[in-house]
C-alpha cells in the first residue's frame, strides 16, 4: 500500500460532543492525500462509535482503541501507525482550515532544514465565542529563544506538521514530561532543525474551563523546569531568564498586536468597532493576508452550523469562521 502524503495524529478522550467538528474539518481539506490515524484513548462517552462511524465511510481513517493511558500514550501509540513522511497534530476539539494541510506541506518541501512547522490560531472557548488570538513569531530564531525560555506554546502543538523521521529521532514523546510533552519535544527536535509558523489563522484551538493549565498548573510548571534544566545540561547553553506572561504571549510584529487588538474589541462584544477596525487594517496592508483573515472573521455575525464549523468564508483571501457545538469538557488537554 502506497504511503499518503501526510498522516493526522489525533488522540480522542471523550470528545463525541466536538468530534464531528474536528473530523468534519480535517476530512474537508483541499490537499485529499492524507490519513487519519485517531485513537481513541479509553473514551466513555460515544467517541469509538463516531470514529468506527468515519472509518466506515472513509477509507483514509484509520481508528486505534486502547485502554485510557493520557495523552503522551495516545500519541505514541499513534505515531507508531503514522505511514506517512509528515505528521500533522490535530486536536479531537477544535477544528481547522481547509487549507491547512495544503499549506503546511508546501511549506516543508521548501524549506528542507524545517522540521515542524505550526500556524496561528484563533482561541474560542468551550461554548464558542472568540477569545483571542495567538500567533506571535514566525522565524526559527524567534520560536526557539521562547521555548528555551519556556514558552511551548510559541509552536501551537496542535497546529503543527512534524517530519516523522525527525520526532523518531528523537524518541517521541516522553511520559515523564506529561503535560508540557510539547515543549519537551521542541527542545529535543531543535538540534535536528529548525521551527516555523505559517502568518495565517489555519487553526481553531478551543479553550476548556477545566485544562490542564488551570488544573494541573502546580505538576506542569515541575515538568516545565525539569525539562529546561534537562536541555541546559545537555547543551551546555547558558540559561536565560523566564519569560513573564505578558512577554511569552507579546507579538513580535506590531500588526500581529493590532489583530489582537480587533479580536478583543469583538470578545468585548464590540462588533461594529472590530470590523471597522479590521477594515483599516486591510487598507493600510492590502496584501497582508493574515489582515484579511481578521476582517473574516470579525464580518461573521451568524456562525455557519456545527457540521459545517470549518466552511470558509466567501472572498479571495479565506478566514477560519467559527461555529460550536453546546460546552462540556472533552478532549486531551
Amino acid at each position: 500500500m502506497t504511503a499518503p502524503a501526510v498522516s493526522v495524529l489525533m488522540p480522542c478522550y471523550n470528545a463525541a460532543r466536538y468530534l464531528p467538528a474536528a473530523a468534519g474539518s480535517v476530512l474537508s481539506q483541499t490537499l485529499t492525500d492524507f490519513e487519519v490515524v485517531a485513537v481513541d484513548d479509553g473514551s466513555t462517552d460515544g467517541t469509538k462509535a463516531l470514529l468506527d462511524g468515519y472509518a466506515a465511510k472513509d477509507p483514509r481513517v484509520r481508528v486505534i482503541s486502547r485502554p485510557n493511558t493520557g495523552i503522551v500514550g495516545a500519541l505514541n501509540d499513534g505515531l507508531e501507525q503514522c505511514r506517512a513522511p509528515l505528521v500533522a497534530r490535530m486536536d479531537a476539539d477544535d477544528v481547522c482550515h481547509p487549507d491547512r494541510l495544503r499549506r503546511q506541506v508546501a511549506f516543508l518541501r521548501d524549506n528542507p532544514e524545517c522540521v515542524a512547522v505550526g500556524t496561528f490560531a484563533v482561541l474560542f472557548g468551550a461554548g464558542g465565542r472568540v477569545l483571542d488570538l495567538q500567533g506571535e513569531v514566525t522565524a526559527h530564531k524567534d520560536i526557539v529563544a521562547r521555548v528555551r525560555r519556556g514558552a511551548g506554546g510559541a509552536l501551537l502543538h496542535a497546529s503543527a506538521m512534524f517530519r516523522q523521521d525527525a520526532l523518531r529521532a528523537v524518541g517521541g514523546y516522553r511520559k515523564e514530561f506529561a503535560w508540557v510533552e510539547d515543549l519537551d519535544l521542541y527542545l529535543r527536535l531543535a538540534d535536528h532543525g529548525t521551527f516555523a509558523n505559517l502568518p495565517r489563522y489555519f487553526y481553531g484551538y478551543r479553550k476548556h474551563p477545566g485544562a490542564v493549565c488551570r488544573i494541573r498548573r502546580t505538576e506542569q510548571t515541575a515538568r516545565k523546569e525539569r525539562a529546561l534544566a534537562e536541555d541546559f545540561a545537555r547543551s551546555g547553553r547558558s540559561r536565560p531568564p523566564a519569560l513573564s506572561r505578558e512577554d511569552r504571549y507579546r507579538p513580535a510584529d506590531p500588526a500581529l498586536a493590532r489583530d489582537r487588538q480587533i479580536v478583543g474589541l469583538l470578545a468585548r462584544g464590540a462588533p461594529r468597532r472590530a470590523v471597522v477596525s479590521a477594515a483599516k487594517g486591510v487598507l493600510r496592508t492590502p496584501l497582508r493576508r493574515a489582515a484579511w483573515d481578521v476582517l473574516a472573521l470579525v464580518s461573521c455575525r451568524r456562525p455557519p452550523a456545527p457540521h459545517k464549523v470549518a466552511d470558509l468564508l466567501d472572498g479571495p483571501q479565506l478566514a477560519l469562521p467559527l461555529a460550536i457545538a453546546p460546552a462540556t469538557v472533552g478532549g486531551n488537554r
